[in-house]
């Protein structure tokens, strides 16, 4: 498995996880609340990163050292550890832009504005911010 069979797995699985934005949306208006999501979604994303961490710490000691094809097992033990921080991060995105702004229901339009204009800014900062570092790195 070459590194570019790898992210173009990982790039499905991503888009695939983009998919479930409208349902957690949905979920957080009608079910559950835009809180609870919100609250549910950060340690769906912390249990992702140390899963991922756990499973990329067990490619690194066993199967480097025992196997000639190690990236098909690091695909296979990594790529299901991304799916939780790809689910979390889908419902934090989908529910955390509304309750926000329902914090600011008693402010004025400027300040709603100021406020959805930074929260757009850092999701285009956060894209591109680590492709640059990694990049420069």
């Amino acid at each position: 498995v070459t590194d570019t069979m790898f992210v173009l797995v990982a790039s499905g699985i991503k888009l695939g996880i983009t998919l479930t934005y409208p349902i957690a949306g949905f979920c957080g208006d009608v079910y559950f609340g835009r809180k609870r999501m919100v609250l549910f979604s950060l340690p769906v994303v912390i249990i992702g990163l140390v899963l991922w961490l756990i499973f990329v710490i067990i490619n690194r000691i066993l199967f480097e050292t025992i196997l000639e094809n190690k990236g098909l097992i690091f695909a296979f033990v990594t790529i299901p550890s991304l799916l939780p921080v790809y689910l979390g991060i889908a419902f934090f995105k989908a529910n955390v832009l509304q309750f926000g702004a329902d914090q600011l229901i008693t402010a004025s339009s400027d300040n709603i504005s100021s406020f959805v204009g930074w929260f757009v800014i850092t999701k285009i900062l956060s894209i591109i911010l680590p492709a640059l570092f990694t990049y420069l790195a």
